[in-house]
């Protein structure tokens, strides 16, 4: 495995994840893993199952698997489109920060973050808005 990763540092969970008990702790991991790899003005991942695999050291139907929970929660949006010039066939996964949420009672967390955490939270807020 590379050393080098294409992403963040770090995955974010937020509690609307990792709290929701219809899905699996590694899905959840996976949900994190989709939000550091997201590029561009509207928060597309890329990734394929494979690249995901590697990183998690997983198989790719796991990745799979966990992709199939994720949407079931409409916590990630998934999109297949076909470059009409190349034939190339690409997915475009987006999760619920670039989207209106769904409305679902999970109660909010307790203040424990730490203090930079509100200001990369405003971020998201205005990529959000922005979109």
């Amino acid at each position: 495995m590379k050393n080098e990763v294409n992403g963040g540092y770090f995955v974010i969970i937020p509690q609307l994840v990792y709290g929701n008990k219809n899905i699996s702790p590694r899905s959840a991991l996976v949900f994190g893993l989709i939000v550091s790899l997201a590029t561009g003005k509207n928060a597309y991942c890329y990734a394929s199952n494979a690249y995901m695999a590697e990183l998690l050291n997983v198989s790719e139907r796991t990745i799979s698997s966990c992709i199939a929970e994720l949407k079931a929660e409409q916590l990630i949006d998934v999109k297949v489109s076909m470059n009409q010039q190349t034939r190339n066939v690409y997915r475009r996964i987006t999760t619920f920060w670039s989207r209106p949420l769904k409305k679902q009672a999970y109660n909010t967390p307790k203040k424990t973050e730490p203090e930079w955490f509100e200001g990369y939270i405003k971020q998201l807020d205005h990529i959000k808005e922005a979109v």
